[in-house]
């Protein structure tokens, strides 16, 4: 009677093991496509740099600021335009 205890004990953490492996082999998996943007556009920001002749933050914080300018005119821009339903301007 024991050994069936702990054949079962051993299956229940067998299945447990089988689901963290494949939880811990998507997170690998999302770290590792993470990991290859950011260190592409990292060396794409550095080659930038070394090409205009500064440093890799300083053209970073530039592309942020350019892009909340961007962002900000947009946001203006939207908030200048009468309201629309479905993409169409509303008819009074």
């Amino acid at each position: 009677m024991t050994n069936l205890f702990d054949g079962i004990a051993h299956i229940v953490q067998g299945i447990f093991q089988s689901i963290l492996a494949a939880i811990q082999g998507i997170f690998h998996l999302i770290y590792s496509v993470f990991h290859a943007v950011f260190s592409l556009a990292w060396g794409l920001v550095e080659n930038l740099a070394s090409f205009v002749g500064s440093s890799a933050h300083f053209v970073f914080s530039n592309i942020v600021i350019l892009g909340l300018l961007a962002l900000a005119f947009f946001i203006y821009q939207d908030r200048q335009t009468k309201a629309r339903v479905g993409g169409q301007k509303k008819v009074a």
